[in-house]
């Protein structure tokens, strides 16, 4: 038995010496590493398909593709005498990816007298499945004038872009932009959307930062003109609001922002988006960006010699070669500043340049009328304050132009910039949008911010004059009050006429202070004591439940000061400043048949007070719109 083994051994060596089985062994281990290896790409595969998978669940509507609406979109090209700048941006949107939508392309020619190869080529250029209209102003307008001609859209969700000739565009750019708009088109505040990298931060130290926000867009505060698609209805009520402004009396200088010191030394015929600077400001608009790599954009700046460079500057980027892909939810915004912003609300560099136009306008004003009005207002006293723009209009519509208005939050702001665009309003938001109840914290702590900016312009060296919006002008006295400020410190209309009362109180509603060292100091005090005695209640069970008993209001608070004090006042006649008491007391209507200024107070609820004003025929508002009173 050994023996045998030992033979079968040396024949299995012998075998192997020889080679004699040795192809077929070979091919078998062969045929193994090969179906390894099938099953390790197989492996792979169903690997990376997994991968795949998740990665699309992921991003789920993240990829970008062409959108199944077919849509109608406008190009306005705006140039004048470059022929071969536009020869080069018209070989781009050539070369653009459209997904089969309707394609428009205006070009408009400024000063076409001087412009004529540019038009004949224009005129020659083929464009395949692309609308092309040609537009020629004879008169140069300027740049600043050819973005405002370029587009008024009627309908409001008309989808446009505005180029310059200096730009070239990725092939891709329309891609994104439309996928963008169907994303992003109802964010609160959006301006626009621009296909430019952002480059610029105005407000700071330095004004030549970039935004660290890689590959997802973003919201940010200032305008990017090179490629820039508006939101329609912004864009609309923006050229309703420019078109209103009087040059001699509105400026549109931003006190802390390089770009107004650009506008200042450029002037206005050729930087149109000072303006938009200016009104997005206002109204805390943002336009949307996009940074996938920070040497590539979707539209690229050649900067050509012209009205921005004296000579040629080169691109600014590269050309996008891959599209962006992220399009999240929620966006980040950012402030003039390049600060994040929270949520929706105005940056810290918004508030401090919302101040600074707040406190311009008040000077400018006092520098004409020696005094300035301050009405403040919220959402639910919007149509109080267009029934009393109604009235002025009437009665005096210099009282207009030397009222400051202060909204309590942004959309109302826009609300009333769309109903008269040329008047000064300004915004200091806070978390109270409609009307507070009389005697309860909300009300309080609503008196107390608007204090705080009554405040701030009296120790500017700004005289003021407190009206509300429910006061009814029968006759202006605007003359009578210029007058009384020169040696008057407070001016004051009583809120005890008429009432029983024998004690004189000051109406909330309508006083005046001249600044000066004795009143600043008076009304610091004032201020200083009103917010701590508001503060005992922050947090107080009253502040939950409603009305706050005992609690000393600023007008008893400001009567009790001034009596304590050797502050002079003057007591306005009942017949000057009439309070609401006038429509319930015979005795009252009798003394002052046709009061100068009645006020539609002593009645609780916005809708009793335009009932009310409306019964004695002094609602001079109707679907938004002023009308005619019948004599």
């Amino acid at each position: 038995m050994f023996f045998s083994q030992q033979v079968r051994k040396r024949k299995h060596l012998f075998v192997f010496r020889t080679g004699q089985p040795l192809t077929g062994i070979v091919h078998v281990r062969i045929f193994r590493v090969c179906l390894r290896i099938v099953y390790a790409y197989m492996f792979g595969c169903v690997l990376s398909y997994v991968f795949s998978s998740l990665q699309r669940a992921f991003t789920a509507g993240n990829a970008i593709a062409c959108e199944k609406e077919h849509d109608f979109f406008s190009i306005i090209l705006l140039t004048m005498n470059r022929t071969s700048a536009v020869a080069r941006v018209l070989e781009d949107i050539k070369n653009s990816e459209f997904c089969g939508d309707s394609i428009r392309l205006e070009v408009h020619v400024d000063n076409g007298v001087n412009s004529m190869e540019t038009i004949n080529f224009v005129k020659n250029f083929t464009l395949p499945g692309v609308e092309k209209v040609v537009k020629v102003n004879p008169d140069p307008l300027g740049l600043a004038g050819a973005w405002f001609a370029a587009f008024n859209p009627a309908l409001s969700n008309e989808r446009f872009i505005i180029l310059e000739d200096d730009i070239r565009l990725s092939p891709l750019w329309y891609v994104w932009l439309k996928r963008s708009w169907v994303v992003y088109g109802d964010a609160d505040g959006l301006a626009g959307i621009s296909l430019q990298g952002q480059t610029l931060i105005p407000y700071g130290p330095s004004v030549k930062r970039r935004i660290r926000y890689r590959s997802q867009p973003f919201l940010y505060s200032l305008v990017g003109s090179i490629g820039f698609s508006p939101h329609p209805m912004v864009w609309r009520d923006f050229l309703h609001w420019q078109e209103s402004l009087d040059p001699t009396w509105h400026s549109v200088v931003v006190p802390g922002l390089v770009t107004s010191d650009w506008w200042v030394q450029n002037g206005s015929r050729d930087m149109w988006t000072q303006y938009f600077i200016f009104y997005s400001l206002k109204i805390n608009l943002y336009t949307l960006y996009v940074t996938e790599k920070v040497s590539e954009a979707l539209a690229v700046h050649c900067r050509l010699h012209g009205v921005h460079f004296k000579e040629d500057a080169g691109a600014d980027f590269e050309a996008v070669r891959a599209l962006p892909k992220q399009f999240p939810k929620k966006l980040v915004r950012f402030g003039w500043g390049g600060e994040r912003v929270d949520g929706n609300k105005e940056s810290r560099s918004g508030r401090y340049l919302q101040q600074a136009l707040l406190l311009h306008a008040a000077k400018q004003i006092m520098h004409e009328n020696s005094f300035a009005y301050l009405l403040f207002f919220n959402r639910g006293f919007i149509h109080h304050t267009m029934n009393w723009i109604c009235n002025m209009e009437r009665i005096d519509r210099q009282v207009l132009k030397y009222t400051v208005f202060i909204s309590s939050d942004f959309y109302t702001t826009r609300e009333l910039l769309r109903f008269r665009p040329m008047l000064f309003i300004f915004t200091r938001p806070t978390d109270l949008t409609e009307t507070a109840s009389f005697g309860t914290y909300n009300y309080y702590k609503l008196v107390h911010k608007r204090i705080d900016v009554q405040n701030m312009l009296l120790q500017e060296g700004v005289n003021i004059q407190i009206i509300e919006s429910d006061h009814i002008w029968n006759r202006s006295l605007n003359a009578d009050l210029r007058q009384l400020f020169v040696n008057r410190s407070i001016i004051a209309g009583d809120e005890s006429a008429f009432t029983g009362q024998q004690t004189k109180k000051i109406c909330g509603g309508f006083y005046g202070i001249s600044s000066s060292n004795s009143t600043r100091n008076f009304f610091q005090n004032y201020y200083d004591r009103y917010s701590r005695y508001l503060h005992k209640f922050h947090g107080h069970a009253s502040q939950r439940t409603g009305r706050i008993k005992g609690f000393e209001d600023d007008q008893m608070l400001l009567t009790r000061l001034v009596r304590d004090s050797s502050i002079d006042i003057h007591w306005l006649d009942p017949c000057l400043y009439a309070n609401g008491n006038w429509f319930v007391n015979d005795k009252f209507k009798k003394t002052c048949p046709v009061p100068s200024i009645l006020h539609n107070n002593f009645i609780v609820g916005n809708n009793l007070k335009a009932k009310r004003a409306r019964f004695e025929n002094m609602w001079y508002l109707d679907d938004n719109t002023c009308r005619l009173i019948e004599e």
